[in-house]
């Protein structure tokens, strides 16, 4: 009876999301992005922002890159936050004088991303000279972010909305073709912005990310002094004060940033348990979102603020499945209930149906030359995949409980690593 029972828990769980998924597909398919005008960048000062913390093996490449986009004016502010390596020195020696380089130092510095993006702030207001605040875009951009060349012309095309005050476009992962966890990374973000974040365009409360996000100035300042908060999830928590402060947040599809995925396991997990504390600190918010956010967008930001605690919830579905495998195991009779192919196959479909709806619906379309079976041994990848957040959720209550908020950031691989050429063999003979 207990077996049958859990068993149930169970299924109804995961058919309550797997319905929620499949009606937030629906919804995005309706996303329609604004036309591209030719030239709609001229109108705009891009002001890139990139917070560092030893990227010497990357910050070169993301300065030239950002330099060479097809942008009329625009500037880049680099925010060293007091590195070890030779970060600041290669931003300072860079000859195009739309580089600029803001040195923080100890104690101030490595306090956190928001705090080095609030000072980056300020220094850009003096940057920016006689720009109206209406018309300066405020860009976001890791020291490994690649932007796609017409990123800022699509972006553009959403602030002739005045209304709108942050556009956050999609994420890829450059060295999915080389790691099979880098690949499962790229999968996740795809489906993610695809599904959710178009869904959450719609109703103009599209979530920010780290990277690729695009903030209106004038945005900016109604969130002064300090636009960032102090939370793991800065990004997520600087979206949600926009909505309160009346702006829409958008996302565009049509374009991305593509930045490194880690290809150590331990290190993802960590990664992920920093961004699930970050949102479980977004949780203050709640009250600004309950007295100052537009009645419509209530409860799509709460949902998006509750999402944890689904994530947390899989650990009772989990719990739920090993139960019954353990009672089956020491119950004659329970085994021969489960021992059954209608059984095995409605167990099969509830672990892997979502996963496999979200690979085959949305990422297989967005990877030209994924073959057949390549897609279906990922969805099943993938679906596994998906449990690390379990892990991560409960390793961030962790340290939640502990006391510990700070967490050292995500290290970068070296250009040449993530790009897979052929190597030259080495000469041994020396």
């Amino acid at each position: 009876m207990l077996v049958r029972s859990l068993d149930w828990l169970a299924t109804a769980g995961i058919v309550a999301v797997f319905i929620h998924v499949v009606r937030l597909w629906f919804v995005s398919r309706a996303t329609i992005s604004p036309a591209v005008t030719p030239g709609s960048t001229d109108r705009y000062l891009f002001a890139f922002m990139v917070p560092a913390l030893n990227e010497e093996h990357v910050i070169s490449q993301t300065v030239d890159r950002l330099l060479d986009l097809p942008i009329a004016n625009s500037l880049v502010l680099v925010i060293d936050d007091d590195s070890d390596d030779a970060t600041a020195r290669l931003v300072e020696s860079h000859p195009d004088p739309r580089v600029r380089l803001l040195r923080r130092q100890s104690p101030a510095a490595r306090c956190g991303k928001g705090a080095a993006l609030n000072a980056g702030l300020g220094q850009l207001l003096h940057e920016v000279g006689s720009w109206p605040a209406e018309r300066v875009i405020v860009g976001i951009m890791d020291a490994d972010g690649r932007l796609d060349v017409d990123a800022p012309e699509r972006v553009a095309t959403y602030f002739a909305d005045a209304k709108v005050g942050a556009v956050q476009i999609g994420v890829r992962i450059v060295n999915r073709k080389d790691s099979v966890l880098a690949r499962l990374q790229d999968m996740e973000f795809v489906t993610y912005t695809d599904v959710f974040q178009s869904a959450r365009d719609l109703w103009g409360v599209a979530g920010l990310g780290g990277n690729g996000q695009f903030v209106r100035l004038a945005a900016q300042l109604d969130l002064m002094p300090w636009p960032w908060t102090d939370g793991l999830t800065e990004d997520l928590e600087q979206g949600l004060r926009l909505v309160c402060a009346g702006w829409r947040t958008r996302y565009c599809r049509d374009v991305a940033v593509h930045q490194q995925g880690l290809v150590s396991a331990r290190r993802l997990l960590r990664q992920r348990s920093r961004w699930f504390q970050g949102h479980l600190q977004a949780w203050r918010q709640i009250r600004c979102i309950l007295s100052r956010a537009p009645l419509r967008t209530v409860p799509h930001l709460l949902h998006t603020l509750m999402v944890p605690v689904l994530l947390l919830a899989n650990l009772g579905l989990l719990v739920g499945v090993t139960s019954m495998l353990v009672g089956a195991a020491m119950s004659p009779a329970a085994w021969s209930w489960i021992d059954r192919p209608g059984i095995i196959f409605d167990w099969y479909w509830l672990t892997f149906a979502i996963a496999m709806f979200l690979t085959v619906s949305v990422y297989a379309r967005r990877e030209p030359g994924l073959r057949a079976w390549r897609a279906i041994v990922l969805g099943h990848a993938f679906a596994i995949y998906s449990l690390l957040w379990v892990v991560a959720g409960y390793w961030a209550l962790a340290r939640i409980v502990s006391g510990k908020r700070t967490w050292l950031k995500t290290e970068r691989l070296a250009e040449r690593q993530v790009r897979t050429e052929p190597q030259p063999v080495a000469d041994e003979s020396y």
